[in-house]
């Protein structure tokens, strides 16, 4: 349906300044979009199907600050199982707890973060390693072979053998719907491996 283009100073206001929700309604094919003022909240909404203030996409309130509830993301702390020893080969990590997910799905059988669109993601890893000695460095991975980024080594001297220490990484990354992420320990020798609360990991979408 084409629109008609109005003559004239403007196309007049929309509403009567009552508490009503007020919407332009796209009556699409397969799906239907809305523009509207939701008076619940004082905000403008766009969303998806016809009702406001479900499925909302883009929220502006009074105050000028915009939201998506939707954009993928997703935050975890290690699970707290406590420390597991390893040496002899790479370190999958896999011990996580989820607080917070938005689309981004985590699978602990092999430390999968995957992504449900394409776009530009923030990804940020901090791990707390608990009586580590010799060497040591973090690696995130995309799809399992793309190196992306690493931690600085650690290499603890031998007067250090057995202290604890952290690595952290922190790298925006264009990834395509159905990528997925994951985070290893290089391999070192021996050492101990902590996740714990002060353990963290974020992934979040930003376009």
């Amino acid at each position: 349906m084409a629109l008609t283009k109005v003559r004239g100073s403007g196309l007049g206001t929309l509403g009567d300044g009552t508490a009503n929700d007020v919407k332009i309604l796209f009556d699409g094919n397969a799906q239907d979009y809305h523009i509207g003022l939701d008076d619940s909240t004082d905000s403008l909404t766009i969303g998806l199907g016809s009702a406001l203030g479900t499925t909302a996409h883009i929220i502006s309130d009074a105050n000028g600050h915009v939201t998506q509830p939707l954009q993928p993301s997703i935050a975890m702390d290690g699970d707290g199982t406590g420390a597991t020893s390893f040496s002899g080969s790479d370190r999958l990590i896999t011990e996580w707890t989820s607080f917070h997910t938005t689309g981004i799905s985590y699978n602990s059988s092999n430390g999968r973060f995957t992504v449900p669109t394409a776009g530009k993601y923030l990804i940020t890893v901090h791990i707390y390693l608990y009586q580590n000695d010799v060497f040591q460095r973090l690696h995130i991975l995309d799809n399992d072979s793309t190196f992306v980024h690493s931690s600085a080594d650690y290499n603890n001297s031998d007067a250090d053998i057995g202290q604890d220490n952290t690595l952290s990484c922190t790298v925006i990354r264009d990834l395509s719907a159905n990528d997925y992420i994951t985070f290893t320990l290089l391999d070192g020798g021996g050492r101990y491996l902590m996740l714990a609360a002060h353990s963290h990991m974020s992934m979040h979408k930003l376009s």
